[in-house]
């Protein structure tokens, strides 16, 4: 498992996703709506995952979001996950999953992710990383920058 997971509410937000890096400690799930077009800088990479809502409703997509940030957080509880969005409806949920100890944090934009695991670092500085050693490690150390 990664040790960054990104989340991105592409309905609310559309950062460009080319700065997003080939890493091994980094993994981008891209969630659409059902009528949503790929990202125009989308390229086929490991570290990038579009997933496409199949219906429609109130918050369906961002039940879908909650539900893999559910899923992940199980599986690997001690990566960092990073949710993309501007909606404030994301918080409650962080707030709760942060009480079991999982690190979480809700950005409006990619800007709030640290920048080495972003592509500026270069995918030569990336590699799988355990804990202090990995980039942002100093993010989870730090109760206020892992707060909604």
């Amino acid at each position: 498992m990664p040790a960054h997971t990104i989340l991105v509410d592409y309905e609310n937000v559309q950062p460009a996703l080319g700065g997003i890096t080939e890493c091994e400690s980094v993994k981008c799930l891209v969630f659409l709506g059902p009528l949503q077009k790929l990202p125009k800088d989308y390229a086929p990479i490991a570290s990038i995952e579009c997933i496409r809502m199949d219906g429609r409703g109130r918050n369906a997509l961002d039940f879908l979001i909650a539900y893999h940030l559910g899923q992940m957080a199980l599986q690997a509880p001690d990566s960092i996950y990073y949710i993309v969005s501007k909606d404030t409806g994301f918080d409650p949920l962080i707030r709760h999953i942060q009480t079991g100890g999982t690190k979480a944090r809700r950005v409006q934009s990619l800007d709030g992710i640290p920048l080495d695991l972003l592509s500026q670092a270069g995918p030569d500085s990336c590699a799988p990383c355990p804990g202090a050693e990995c980039p942002g490690a100093d993010l989870a150390a730090r109760k206020d920058a892992i707060s909604p």
